[in-house]
């Protein structure tokens, strides 16, 4: 696994991963967890890793009742 980005936080279960932030804003978080996707893509592509899409989620939870902005994006394609 590559080294993440300050504040992110990874669990590794034999092929599973799972990858989480928590900050007191969503941009922030969502900007953290952008970085670390194209980290994680970048290791994948180096060791011919594949990661399978239709299993593949991300998820924003937040107390605030406001539509939140921005959406991460994986090697170019809108989730």
């Amino acid at each position: 696994m590559p080294e993440l980005p300050s504040r992110v936080h990874a669990a590794l279960y034999a092929d599973d991963l799972v990858l989480w932030c928590t900050e007191e804003h969503a941009t922030t978080a969502t900007y953290r967890m952008q970085l670390a996707l194209e980290k994680v893509a970048a290791w994948t592509d180096n060791w011919c890793v594949t990661i399978n899409r239709d299993k593949t989620t991300a998820t924003l939870f937040t107390l605030s009742a406001k539509v939140q902005p921005g959406r991460l994006t994986e090697l170019g394609t809108r989730h």
